[in-house]
């Protein structure tokens, strides 16, 4: 996982081509501005899926994971926190106690129980900020910065990058 502001991306640039053109559309689009809805950026490697929502309550959090793609989540406006813990197995598969809805090839991903992640600290993110979680990370999005659901509409980009 890595977590940053968008005027360091070009830190991350090297990464990967697929990770650098990720940025060059949140770096080179008023996002903030940009309709709902799935953006290709190059087919089905990396597209953006632009979201517009009141982040939830805490008590209604969802953690999940992907083996097919890398999220990279920014926030263009608004406040919201979000979890993250580390898959434990090498295969990227977390202990079968864990997973509340088995791995969905078709909508690439797995869903875990919450109450194996309660002690873990939520992350807050503001506007400009960005998280890119990998396939060995579990991660918790969309949360409310309080505990409570948000009032605030919050507006995220998700990219999401073929491994």
């Amino acid at each position: 996982m890595i977590i940053d502001h968008i005027q360091n991306a070009d830190l991350y640039r090297p990464i990967s081509t697929r990770l650098a053109m990720a940025f060059d559309y949140l770096t080179n689009n008023d996002v903030a501005t940009i309709d709902n809805g799935r953006y290709d950026l190059d087919g089905d490697n990396v597209f953006a899926l632009v979201q517009r929502y009141e982040p939830k309550a805490t008590a209604n959090i969802i953690w999940e994971s992907h083996r097919k793609y890398i999220d990279l989540q920014y926030i263009a406006v608004g406040h919201e926190r979000m979890g993250h813990a580390l898959l434990h197995d090498s295969d990227n598969t977390a202990p079968p106690t864990y997973v509340q809805q088995p791995y969905s090839d078709e909508n690439d991903v797995t869903l875990y129980d919450p109450a194996h992640f309660a002690h873990l600290p939520l992350t807050p993110y503001t506007a400009g900020m960005f998280a890119i979680y990998y396939p060995h990370d579990i991660h918790a999005p969309s949360l409310s910065p309080t505990d409570q659901a948000a009032t605030e509409q919050l507006t995220k980009v998700v990219i999401k990058i073929a491994v």
